[in-house]
């Protein structure tokens, strides 16, 4: 899953557009990886 859908760079302001989804899996990809790096601790 896409973090970002859009980027638009317009009269020197940066707006960058998040995907409420993208998030979510985010959060489970780093909670995944955190268990990873604790249980080979």
């Amino acid at each position: 899953m896409m973090l970002i859908s859009q980027v638009v760079i317009a009269g020197g302001d940066v707006k960058v557009h998040l995907r409420a989804e993208g998030l979510g899996t985010l959060a489970r990809e780093l909670n995944d990886l955190w268990n990873q790096k604790e249980d080979a601790a």
